[in-house]
């Protein structure tokens, strides 16, 4: 299968991964507008506020990657390009919608960078799994 050859999967599957994607974009929007003492209520699990930010951002990178990968025929580096640059981009806005949130700060760089390497590595993750996926494997050689 040539990198640019439309993969199939189901419509469904494609329906399902777009919700995804809308999801968590809308699950973003909300944690952000929530006040800094809503937030630290409603969180269970504190911890690290970079790393919730990386995770966050490598969960919808890796999602809206997977989700362009089956709907687009672009190449796997187009993919990735596009997608890293679309969820620094939602990143950048979040933070700066942060700081009309009582309570938040935003507009906070280092923030913004675990976002984006987050995005990079959601992206990049996914799209290695599945170009191991795709890849024929060689059969190896019986031990005797």
């Amino acid at each position: 299968m040539s990198p640019t050859a439309p993969r199939i999967v189901p419509s469904w599957l494609r329906l399902a991964d777009w919700a995804g994607v809308v999801l968590w974009l809308s699950a973003i929007c909300y944690a952000s507008s929530l006040p800094g003492s809503e937030l630290q209520r409603l969180s269970r699990f504190m911890f690290w506020d970079k790393a919730q930010h990386f995770l966050a951002f490598a969960v919808g990178a890796g999602n809206l990657a997977l989700v362009l990968r089956w709907s687009t025929p672009w190449p796997p580096a187009r993919v990735a390009l596009f997608t890293i640059i679309a969820v620094i981009t939602f990143g950048a806005v979040d933070e700066i919608h942060q700081v009309f949130t009582p309570g938040r700060y935003g507009a906070d760089a280092f923030d913004w960078l675990a976002d984006a390497l987050g995005a990079a590595a959601g992206a990049g993750s996914t799209l290695l799994i599945h170009a191991r996926r795709q890849t024929p494997r060689l059969l190896a050689p019986a031990r005797t």
